[in-house]
């Protein structure tokens, strides 16, 4: 980081700056154990693969069911039903690469990837559950 203006120091290593930068590392490690905590009680590994969006869909729905009946509610079982078919359709259009989405890793920069036979990479869009290459 560069330093502040009118100090030597970055904002990391600025005395002036040490009780901000203890709270923001303090808040970084509860949100790092919340996200451990809830990813062991939802039973969820990540978003890598149809198995694992298919998980946070029935999470998402079983939390909806509990809900009062409304219109909110109804609208948004509904989005949850379109993903789930989706899902359901990348599995059964493209069963040789529905197997290799389920290796898929998403990358740093937020697409997923998965690497096909021959060293050819294909990116998979799971909102739109299309392949492309």
């Amino acid at each position: 980081m560069p330093p502040l203006r009118d100090s030597e120091y970055c904002i990391a290593h600025a005395p002036e700056h040490a009780r901000e930068m203890a709270e923001a590392r303090r808040l970084g490690g509860l949100r790092r154990r919340r996200e451990r905590t809830l990813a062991g009680a939802y039973e969820i590994e990540g978003l890598a693969s149809v198995a694992q969006l298919q998980r946070v869909l029935t999470i998402v729905m079983m939390d909806l069911l509990g809900l009062d009946n409304s219109l909110g509610r109804a609208r948004s079982l509904i989005a949850v039903v379109g993903m789930a078919a989706k899902l359901l359709e990348v599995q059964a259009n493209h069963p040789e690469e529905g197997q290799e989405y389920e290796r898929a890793v998403i990358g740093p920069d937020g697409v997923a990837r998965v690497l096909l036979p021959g060293g050819r990479t294909k990116v998979v869009d799971p909102v739109e559950a299309e392949f492309t290459t």
